[in-house]
C-alpha cells in the first residue's frame, strides 16, 4: 500500500489528532453499540497509567453518537457511561461519594436519551443502540485535578430530543385550469 506523506512536521504541527472540537449546539446522532473496553480516569490509576488501576477504580465505556448531518457530519461524540460503585471496594467515603456522582451523571445523561426515544428501561447500554436522536451540547464544566491543574473538558450531552429528520417537500403540481389541459395529458 502506498502512503505519501511529503512533510511528517507539518502534519504532526497542524492538526495533533485528527479531532475537530465541536461546540456547544444541537446534533442529530446515530447511537452505535457501546465500547466493551473498560476505561479508568487518570485519578483511579497508579500513576494515571490505565493498565494498573487502583483497587477502587470506577470504570467507564463510550457509547459513540455519530454526528448525521450539518458542518461535523461523520464526527463522534463519546458518551462516558461509568459503572455502578461497589461499596465494599471503598475505604474513602469521599471517593466513593464522588463516584456515586459520576454514575449518576451517567444514568442521568443515558435516562435523557432514552426518554427521548421512548424507552422506558434499560438493561444494556446498547438498547438505544441503531438509534437516532437529536442531543444537545452544552460546554462542560472545569474543575481542578489532584495536581491543581485546571481541566476544561469537551463538550457534553445535557439533553435529548426525538429525532425528526427533515424531508423536502414534494412539489405539488397546480390544478389543471381547463380541461384543455387534462385532456392535453391523456395520451391517446
Amino acid at each position: 500500500m502506498e502512503f505519501v506523506i511529503e512533510d511528517v512536521n507539518e502534519v504532526l504541527k497542524s492538526n495533533k489528532s485528527g479531532k475537530r472540537e465541536i461546540p456547544a449546539g444541537d446534533y442529530n446522532v446515530i447511537i452505535r453499540e457501546t465500547s466493551q473496553q473498560i476505561w479508568y480516569d487518570k485519578s483511579d490509576c497508579q500513576d494515571g497509567d490505565q493498565d494498573y488501576p487502583l483497587p477502587d477504580a470506577l470504570g467507564r465505556c463510550s457509547m459513540p453518537l455519530d454526528i448525521m448531518d450539518g458542518e461535523y457530519k461523520g464526527e463522534t461524540i463519546w458518551l462516558k457511561i461509568y459503572e455502578n460503585p461497589d461499596e465494599a471496594k471503598y475505604e474513602d467515603p469521599d471517593r466513593l461519594k464522588r463516584h456515586r456522582g459520576k454514575w449518576n451523571i451517567s444514568r442521568e445523561k443515558l435516562s435523557k436519551i432514552a426518554r427521548a426515544l421512548e424507552i422506558l428501561s434499560i438493561t444494556d447500554t446498547d438498547d438505544c443502540a441503531g438509534k437516532c436522536v437529536t442531543v444537545t451540547m452544552k460546554e462542560g464544566k472545569a474543575w481542578t485535578n489532584s495536581k491543581g491543574e485546571k481541566v476544561v473538558p469537551d463538550v457534553e450531552v445535557d439533553d435529548a430530543k426525538k429525532y425528526n429528520p427533515i424531508t423536502p417537500k414534494k412539489e405539488v403540481k397546480a390544478e389543471a385550469e381547463s380541461d384543455k389541459e387534462i385532456a392535453d395529458d391523456i395520451p391517446f
